[in-house]
């Protein structure tokens, strides 16, 4: 049994004899490897031990190097740290992703197998490149808006002033009295908040 860690990210669920849970990696013990034949993996390792008695026919013990687990005949109690291997495989078209659980070595107690086929697994120059030039900022965006709006305000204002009261020139500019006025307004304003106080129109005496 293993006591509740946090950083858990692969764990393992046994009901027999009796509903057991195994640590089978933490998050913090990630790294990445290659492997000529199965590609980018994701190693992940746990924070306990796990343990194996004997004796059996093919029961496994262990030697010094890693790849030289040896078929015994005998008693024996060994332990081995349980550690995962996600095997990261690309694909465009999954988004978040497929993970795989392919289950314990036979061969090699305490090494589970998972695969994971997922969009993020591909490298960046696989993924499509997103042209920022190409999309309009918010500014933009608002002043089409604007001149849209504007645009629409002198055509359906003209059409209402020349079609409905008859009137031409000038006069069939939608409120030409407060466009006319606009760039005296305009004036106003700049000088008063350069100047930063209003001016009088009264002279000494």
């Amino acid at each position: 049994m293993w006591t509740f860690d946090t950083t858990l990210l692969v764990c393992q669920k046994s009901t027999f004899p009796s509903t057991q849970y195994y640590n089978l990696g933490t998050q913090d013990t990630a790294q990445f490897k290659a492997d000529d034949k199965l590609g980018l993996r994701v190693v992940y390792t746990a924070n306990s031990w796990g343990s194996l008695e004997g004796p059996w026919e093919g029961a496994w013990g262990y030697s010094d190097q890693e790849t030289s687990w040896v078929k015994q005949w005998q008693n024996f109690s060994a332990t081995f740290m349980r550690t995962s291997y996600v095997r990261l495989v690309c694909d465009l078209n999954s988004k978040p992703g497929i993970l795989t659980a392919e289950g314990e070595d036979k061969n090699w107690p305490g090494k589970y197998y998972f695969t994971l086929t997922s969009y993020h697994a591909c490298p960046s120059y696989l993924k499509p490149k997103h042209d920022s030039s190409s999309s309009l900022s918010t500014g933009s965006c608002l002043l089409i808006i604007c001149f849209v709006m504007l645009a629409f305000y002198l055509v359906v204002g003209s059409a209402i002033q020349i079609f409905l009261y008859k009137r031409s020139g000038t006069d069939a500019i939608p409120n030409k009295t407060f466009w006319m006025s606009l760039p005296g307004l305009v004036k106003d304003g700049t000088v008063f908040v350069l100047r930063g106080r209003r001016t009088s129109g009264y002279s000494e005496v």
